[in-house]
């Protein structure tokens, strides 16, 4: 099914090499495929014939973050929030490439602004419990991991059952009140 429609895509491209709806969903598809750099070729591309379009310069992010060129995929990311600032999952996206990077002073507030953004977005709260229990910052990492759990997505059963006893550990350990 999908190479019935890269084929389709393609033949589009032959005849009008500017058709930017083409060249993006081209692009998704070999991302869908996992042949990122066929889809880093055409998603640049389609960055190319509408630079003001966010959703494609986010897209040539996540492709580029599955490759070994996280810089780039950071600067994809950079490029979508200047369009289109108050994306939650952009956000998510650039701190997660930043964490790769282990740059966790730059992924933090991204985590921050993808929640601001998009509450529901749970994965950003794990890895903020995640990287706030790192610096020590306990009270805040138990929050988030509170938050991730509190959220209505379908959470993966390992990530939950982390998260659980990240809770109770740093609930065992946070001081008593009298």
């Amino acid at each position: 099914r999908v190479e019935e429609g890269i084929k389709e895509l393609v033949a589009a491209i032959s005849l009008d090499d500017g058709n930017y709806e083409a060249r993006a969903t081209l692009g998704m598809a070999y991302r869908q495929k996992g042949d990122y750099p066929k889809a880093i070729i055409h998603l640049r591309r389609a960055t190319d014939i509408k630079p003001g379009e966010a959703l494609a310069w986010s897209n040539l992010g996540v492709a580029l973050s599955k490759t070994v060129d996280k810089e780039g995929a950071a600067s994809a990311f950079k490029k979508a929030l200047e369009i289109d600032p108050k994306n939650g999952l952009t956000h998510f996206n650039l701190a997660v490439v930043y964490r790769q990077q282990k740059r966790n002073d730059d992924a933090i507030p991204e985590y921050q602004k993808a929640v601001k953004h998009d509450p529901m977005l749970s994965g950003a709260y794990y890895d903020l419990g995640l990287l706030y229990s790192q610096d020590r910052r306990y009270d805040e990492a138990l929050a988030a991991f509170k938050k991730y759990l509190a959220t209505n997505e379908k959470h993966d059963p390992a990530s939950v059952q982390d998260a659980q006893e990240r809770i109770k550990s740093l609930e065992a350990a946070a001081p008593k009140k009298k």
